[in-house]
């Protein structure tokens, strides 16, 4: 039985990114680094003056500078609604409403005001019907805490115009389904302006609103190998050898510009993460 003239035994040694392609796949993401900035430098920053729709994924207390500022720049008056429970104790009655009613069915007085509204199925059709009438105030909803919102409910927010989500659980405060309800990639899409503080909920479905580009992945490998000339054998002199390749594999495909574990890793650093959706433009930031 004749013996293989090559045996190879590979062992791979290095297997790493290309450090070129690393680079220009930074400058492709575009994304800007604010730095640490306050409420008022980032919607100037981003040129945001309370006139679309606003989402903002985390606590109220880091809400709280920049949808006042949002709502000062709107020079509407504001109308602040939630539950009783979210709104009891909040930071956001610091805004100083001129009134607060119970049953959001009412016509709005003249001002600022504040919707607190009670426990029950009632809230949300409350909310349904008047919704409509709100045109001339720049609208705060704190969904949660037994206030979820629907696809129909957002249709009615964006008809507004402007508006403030604040919400610190976004999975809890829409009636998300696949046949039915309402997909967060929809939510996202309505909005102008979005600042992500909490890595808890929502991440992956964030994701698949970024805009993509192409990225290269460049892998350089190396690999050692040894072999046998078993024919060597019969003349007594077998054959050996070792040898060494090097070898790059490169690839272009669509990816977002941030990842969701990259978006993770930055909220768990407690930066945020700042989405403009009309631009598809991606922003972080020391936001306080």
């Amino acid at each position: 039985m004749r013996n293989k003239l090559y045996r190879p035994k590979g062992l791979s040694l290095i297997s790493a990114p290309v450090t070129s392609s690393d680079r220009a796949n930074n400058r492709a993401r575009g994304i800007k680094d604010l730095g640490c900035i306050t409420g008022a430098q980032l919607l100037r920053a981003l040129g945001h003056a309370g006139n679309g729709p606003l989402l903002f994924c985390g606590s109220q207390s880091s809400a709280f500078p920049l949808i006042r500022q949002a709502a000062l720049s709107s020079e509407k008056p504001f109308l602040l609604v939630g539950m009783e429970r979210s709104l009891r104790d909040s930071c956001f009655l610091s805004l100083g409403p001129d009134w607060t009613h119970a049953n959001a069915k009412i016509s709005p007085p003249p001002g600022s005001g504040c919707f607190m509204l009670s426990p029950g199925q009632e809230a949300h059709l409350e909310l349904k019907e008047s919704l409509p009438g709100w045109g001339d105030y720049y609208v705060i909803l704190l969904p949660g805490n037994g206030l979820q919102l629907d696809g129909n409910d957002l249709d009615l927010l964006n008809a507004l115009g402007s508006y403030a989500l604040v919400t610190d659980q976004i999975t809890r405060c829409f009636a998300v389904s696949n046949e039915t309800g309402l997909p967060l990639s929809r939510v996202f899409e309505s909005m102008e302006l979005i600042i992500y503080k909490n890595p808890d909920a929502g991440v992956r479905e964030l994701v698949t609103v970024l805009p993509t580009i192409q990225m290269v992945n460049a892998v350089n490998a190396m690999d050692y190998s040894s072999y046998r000339n078993g024919l060597g054998v019969a003349y007594g002199t077998p054959m050996r050898g070792r040898g060494l390749r090097l070898s790059q594999s490169r690839s272009v495909e669509n990816k977002p510009v941030l990842e969701e574990d990259q978006i993770l890793k930055a909220l768990r650093r407690g930066r945020s993460v700042i989405i403009e959706m009309a631009k598809r433009s991606v922003w972080i930031a020391d936001y306080h």
